[in-house]
């Protein structure tokens, strides 16, 4: 059903193991986070020639959820996938397609803890394969912690910015798109590599 906390089960020596939705759990303890402001919005410049689709891979329907109603208020199309092995196998079968995987979406955002493949390993397996050259990677997790800036920096991701900051992860899209005022004063808090 639809209420349940798990994300997926998993065998960890010889004992199953549950693996909890942490977004979902968030929600229910905080209340849900507020959308893209009107000043993000509202600084944002148009280029007609813009990629405006993105790729978005999580295992929790609340932050595929977020990440949509944010994509949508910037006007941005989302390919939504449920791990890392979903987006894999999908970013395989645009490979296949004529048009470069580049032309056809604009950017990767990522979670980094998943079942079946992670961000990690997505995000590896992306930057060694010459099909996607120039796909740009945003991982994007609650995860906190000094490990998240050598390993973000080890597989190759371009950019970093925790969940879950509508304001924050818009400003790093519109900003790698090149659509937000350059004299905008919206952070963009992403790590850029």
């Amino acid at each position: 059903g639809k209420e349940h906390f798990l994300t997926a089960v998993t065998r960890v020596d010889d004992e199953l193991v549950e693996i909890l939705d942490v977004e979902k759990v968030l929600v229910q303890v905080v209340g849900e986070r507020g959308s893209v402001s009107e000043a993000i919005v509202s600084q944002q410049t148009t280029h007609a020639t813009v990629m405006r689709r993105i790729m978005v891979v999580d295992d929790s329907s609340v932050a595929r959820s977020q990440i949509k109603r944010t994509l949508d208020r910037i006007g941005i199309e989302a390919v939504m996938a449920v791990d890392g092995k979903q987006g894999w196998d999908i970013l395989n079968e645009m490979a296949n397609l004529p048009q470069p995987v580049s032309q056809q979406i604009g950017m990767i955002i990522c979670d980094v803890e998943m079942p079946n493949m992670d961000g990690y390993t997505l995000t590896s397996l992306i930057k060694q394969d010459a099909r996607f050259n120039g796909l740009f990677v945003l991982l994007h997790t609650s995860l906190s912690g000094v490990f998240n800036g050598p390993m973000v920096e080890k597989v190759g991701a371009d950019a970093f910015v925790p969940k879950f900051e509508p304001d924050e992860l818009a400003s790093s899209i519109l900003r790698r798109f090149g659509t937000l005022d350059k004299n905008s004063d919206a952070r963009d808090s992403a790590a850029s590599m």
